[in-house]
């Protein structure tokens, strides 16, 4: 439905980074979830909620497809994997936020938002993390994010 590789293409690559992942300064995994799906899909029916997800792909897949590879790994849930990139975690998540905020200013439809947690593969020390240890990471902090995402729109 959206173009982008899946979930079994995404272990794939995995599989193929692992017995090199110490050749890596900076490799990011940045995995993002599309907020308010479920209230999208009960307001506005299903289809539109597979807009929302087909639009928020193209977002993914604008702010990070030049840079390495990008997945939908579940139904409202994404990814991607950044090998060699020089830009910091802030940096990454405020090309997304860029993306987000361009469809959303010509879309008039429906509004898109990305939770998302930013993992490097080796800490703020250059102590190499595994596989199992940085997609952890990624995925507590996009948790916290979107917890924070929901305080956001509750005050508004």
């Amino acid at each position: 439905m959206t173009g982008l590789k899946n979930r079994r293409a995404f272990d794939e690559l995995l599989e193929k980074y692992a017995p090199h992942l110490d050749m890596y300064e900076n490799l990011y995994l940045i995995f993002m979830d599309l907020n308010q799906l479920k209230n999208t899909n009960d307001t506005y029916g299903h289809r539109a909620g597979d807009e929302l997800i087909i639009a928020a792909a193209r977002c993914v897949e604008h702010a990070f497809g030049s840079m390495g590879s990008c997945f939908r790994i579940g139904g409202d849930e994404f990814c991607a994997i950044l090998p060699n990139i020089s830009l910091t975690e802030e940096e990454l998540s405020g090309r997304l936020d860029d993306e987000l905020r361009r469809y959303n200013s010509t879309c008039g439809k429906y509004s898109v938002s990305l939770a998302r947690g930013i993992s490097n593969i080796r800490d703020e020390n250059g102590t190499l993390k595994n596989i199992s240890d940085w997609k952890k990471e990624a995925d507590m902090k996009m948790y916290q994010n979107k917890g924070w995402v929901r305080r956001m729109e509750q005050e508004e």
